[in-house]
C-alpha cells in the first residue's frame, strides 16, 4: 500500500492475548531504539536517525476468549510499517513479539 505522501506502507495484524494496559506497559522496552509517542490506543514510534520510517501502532479490544472458567483478554493490534523494507520490519517484529511473548512452564 501506498500512503498519501507517496511512503510504502505494509502492515501485520496480531492477536494479543493482553489489554491495552498491558500493551502499553511493554511497548517501550519492545520498542528498542524507536522513540514511542501516543497512549491508550494509538501509538506512533519514531526513529531519529531514519526520520522517513514510522511505525504506526492501532489497538482495538477485542471479546475476552473463555475456555471453561479461564477467561483471557484479547486485544488486535495492527502495525503499520512506513518507509521500512521487509528486513528492517521482521528485525523489528523479532524484537517486538519477543518482548510480548509469554513463557510457560
Amino acid at each position: 500500500m501506498v500512503d498519501t505522501a507517496g511512503a510504502l506502507t505494509e502492515s501485520v495484524v496480531k492477536e494479543m492475548g493482553l489489554t491495552p494496559g498491558g500493551f502499553a506497559r511493554t511497548l517501550p522496552n519492545a520498542a528498542g531504539h524507536w522513540s514511542v509517542e501516543g497512549q491508550g490506543l494509538h501509538y506512533l514510534l519514531f526513529d531519529t536517525a531514519a526520520p522517513a520510517q514510522c511505525i504506526e501502532i492501532l489497538l482495538t479490544e477485542q471479546p475476552d476468549r473463555c475456555i471453561a472458567s479461564i477467561c483471557l483478554p484479547v486485544t488486535r493490534v495492527e502495525l503499520r510499517f512506513t518507509g521500512m523494507d521487509e528486513v528492517q520490519r521482521q528485525a523489528f517484529l523479532q524484537r517486538f513479539d519477543l518482548y510480548f511473548q509469554k513463557g510457560g512452564g
